[in-house]
């Protein structure tokens, strides 16, 4: 009984205690920004958001983000379940005026941070026209913004997009 409580006082040291420690320090160490949740600052260092939640944005000068079915809320991120054919997946859809699935159906987990590049791409024009200027210098910062998927297409982090589109956009 005593080698019992021992072993299990041990186990629970070693492995509640000493082994987060350990991961927690060595991911402190070596990747601090991504084990402090990828958080991205403006000018004076105030937090703005994550590079791995998405938020949403809405006005005509920014890129938007794909629907979410949690509203953005990472506590209470879900996908809504909807059958293929379901009647309310389908008047989701065409309420959204796009024809890029990505911006007919909601993100899998509700906080998705990546668009696919067609996604981004069918929302230049709109961005143009609100910004005033030409598609040139947004075609530019879609190619220095696309990284590689994970498994897919390749995707834009639709907030990174937009804090790059503030120099441009915005500055005028």
């Amino acid at each position: 009984m005593l080698i019992a409580i021992r072993t299990l006082l041990m186990l629970t040291m070693l492995l509640g205690v000493g082994y987060p420690l350990l991961v927690t320090l060595i991911g402190q160490q070596f990747w601090s920004y991504q084990a402090n949740g990828s958080l991205l600052k403006d000018q004076s260092g105030h937090v703005i958001g994550s590079a791995l939640i998405g938020q949403p944005f809405t006005r005509a000068n920014y890129l938007h983000s794909r629907p979410s079915a949690s509203h953005y809320q990472p506590d209470d991120s879900s996908a809504t379940n909807w059958p293929p054919f379901d009647a309310a997946r389908r008047q989701f859809a065409l309420s959204q005026h796009s024809h890029q699935p990505a911006m007919m159906t909601y993100s899998g987990s509700g906080v998705d941070p990546d668009l696919p590049v067609a996604a981004v791409q069918s929302q230049l024009a709109r961005i143009s026209i609100a910004c005033n200027i030409d598609q040139s210098p947004l075609q530019a910062l879609l190619a220095s913004q696309t990284k590689s998927g994970m498994l897919g297409p390749k995707v834009i982090n639709v907030l990174m997009f937009n804090l790059a589109l503030q120099k441009i956009c915005h500055a005028r």
